[in-house]
């Protein structure tokens, strides 16, 4: 089994360390053989009896110890670049070209990445992007802080590319960190190590002008109704030329235009200001999210404390179909028996029945992805055969239809006799006959 990747170009540097590699089995590196076919470079990577990095998270996440074995993977790889003197920016770390040996949980790379622009570091990260975005975020509050403070450690670039030992010991990375467990007693939700993000706040600020204009106001009504009493109370103190009648009505005016004044909206002292403040992100128990990789882009919903992403879509958007099936995508006018409507949105029932005498179980798809193969931790159907691979093929449903995926299996996947493309998939159909290496099943629908 190959991967084969083409350049358009001839004889260069990266092909005198082709070559190199052709004559020397370095262990992280996925050995290659190099051809030259009408101005074309074709670089022919050995990847029999391992599985597509990607192709395995994207049936299941990642855990903690799944990231250990990827910095240890890339510690041995990069020790053997140094050792050999290669170009360690000249490795692939598309998620698509690294290829996994289940048995040893190790990872292998591709050499032979030309692009100018881009580095290891550049790379790095963009592979734990993937991380990121594939950990399982159920895991335990230590493994969720821990893959995070890792990330930003990449992010940043605190780390030495030749030599990631750092990034691969899991105590060193949590004696660096800076969180302590006290923080974490004192505000559990905060990720101190996580840059800050900006926010905006409105603030309710008092407009002073106006409230000095009312406040002035106010005591020059008290100031001339005092002087009004005074009139009445003891006028030889106080010589005003007014009447008692006339300072009467002074005391009476000044008292009501108090009253009115005082009784003004405080909202026409303030004005309203918005302003950007940094804040620590905060990662909330309740907003983690399952079912990420339902096909939906939109991340509204992991903070809005529903279980995931269809549950946020069933409460909030009235368009979405709670089934995952479009109900007026074929109408066509005519009532449907509500009876056959029913029988056409219920799911079927997925069973592979064993053809032969050698004692293989029956198979019953009860979830999907279903992965079979002769590997007890990684396959929901195990099948003790030396014939069949340690994750062999997988049995999915996308849009109401099953599929069954060769997983690059060595002997093979066939359906109906026809072996299919590695990595490739084909429509499964009732009474399709699915082989497995030499074990062979009839589909059976219900």
């Amino acid at each position: 089994m190959y991967m084969v990747i083409e350049k358009e170009t001839m004889e260069t540097d990266m092909d005198i360390d082709i070559k190199m590699l052709e004559n020397n089995h370095i262990e992280p590196l996925l050995p290659v053989k190099i051809r030259h076919i009408d101005n074309r470079s074709l670089y022919y990577y050995d990847v029999t009896s391992r599985q597509q990095f990607s192709k395995i998270y994207e049936y299941r996440k990642l855990s903690r110890k799944n990231v250990d074995n990827i910095l240890k993977s890339l510690n041995e790889m990069v020790d053997a670049v140094n050792e050999y003197m290669l170009n360690l920016n000249c490795i692939i770390l598309k998620t698509d070209c690294i290829y996994v040996d289940v048995s040893k949980d190790k990872l292998y790379f591709a050499y032979g990445n030309e692009q100018e622009d881009s580095s290891f570091q550049q790379e790095l990260k963009r592979l734990f992007d993937y991380v990121i975005e594939h950990f399982d975020h159920g895991a335990g509050d230590t493994d969720v802080l821990y893959i995070y403070n890792l990330y930003q450690k990449i992010v940043r670039g605190e780390y030495d590319a030749s030599d990631l030992k750092a990034l691969a010991e899991t105590d060193s990375i949590s004696r660096d960190s800076d969180i302590s467990e006290n923080k974490i007693e004192n505000d559990e939700n905060v990720l101190d190590f996580i840059p800050m993000e900006e926010v905006e706040e409105q603030e309710e600020v008092e407009n002073k002008k106006v409230f000095l204009l009312f406040n002035i106001a106010r005591v020059c009504l008290g100031v001339v109704m005092v002087a009004a009493i005074g009139r009445m109370l003891a006028p030889s103190y106080v010589p005003v030329p007014v009447s008692d009648t006339g300072a009467l009505i002074i005391i009476i005016s000044c008292a009501a235009l108090i009253a009115v004044i005082s009784r003004i909206p405080k909202s026409l002292f303030t004005r309203v200001e918005t302003k950007k403040v940094m804040e620590p992100f905060r990662y909330d128990k309740k907003d983690r999210y399952e079912g990420c990789d339902n096909g939906r882009n939109d991340d509204s919903y992991i903070n809005s404390g529903y279980k995931d992403v269809n549950d946020y879509y069933k409460t909030n958007n009235d368009s979405y179909d709670k089934d995952g099936d479009d109900d007026n995508e074929n109408y066509d006018g005519n009532t449907m028996l509500l009876s056959d409507y029913f029988n056409n949105k219920k799911d079927k029932t997925v069973k592979l029945l064993y053809k032969g005498n050698d004692g293989f179980p029956d198979i019953e798809v009860s979830q999907f992805p279903w992965i079979i193969g002769s590997m007890e931790k990684n396959c929901n159907t195990v099948i003790k055969s030396k014939l069949v691979s340690h994750i062999h093929a997988c049995i999915t449903r996308d849009n109401g239809e099953y599929y069954v995926e060769d997983m690059n299996s060595t002997n093979g996947t066939y359906v109906n006799g026809e072996r299919l493309i590695m990595n490739s998939r084909r429509e499964l159909n009732n009474l399709d006959e699915i082989t497995l290496a030499a074990v062979s099943y009839v589909v059976e629908m219900s």
